[in-house]
């Protein structure tokens, strides 16, 4: 039992180091378009480069999936008051412009103005 058990580990270690292999060489095959254009080196650093930070994208979203599925009025709560605090400075700006508009002329809002003095 103990052979068996030890000869599927060794199994398991050879198609995992001959899938990474393949999985290696597969990205951008000699034989592709762009070998033949000469990006391949390009996009192999590219891919290189930009894995690790996919990679954290995927983790992110693959959190937010599991919390929404678990809390789901939280997850939409925060969702909500993300959405209105990021709103409130602009509406005091906007709020700002027309509060110190005097006239129509002076209005950057084409004479709608709440203002009349």
């Amino acid at each position: 039992m103990k052979r068996r058990i030890v000869w599927l580990k060794e199994e398991r270690r050879k198609r995992r180091a001959t899938a990474r292999k393949s999985r290696a060489t597969a990205r951008v095959a000699p034989t592709s378009r762009y070998a033949r254009v000469g990006l391949a080196p390009a996009l192999s650093t590219l891919w290189r480069l930009m894995h690790t930070h996919i990679d954290g994208v995927r983790t992110y979203w693959r959190g937010m999936k599991l919390l929404v599925t678990s809390a789901p009025l939280f997850a939409t709560a925060s969702l909500v008051l993300l959405g209105l605090f990021s709103i409130v400075p602009v509406m005091q700006v906007w709020l700002m412009q027309h509060a110190t508009c005097t006239d129509q002329s002076g209005c950057s809002n084409s004479g709608a103005c709440y203002r009349r003095d």
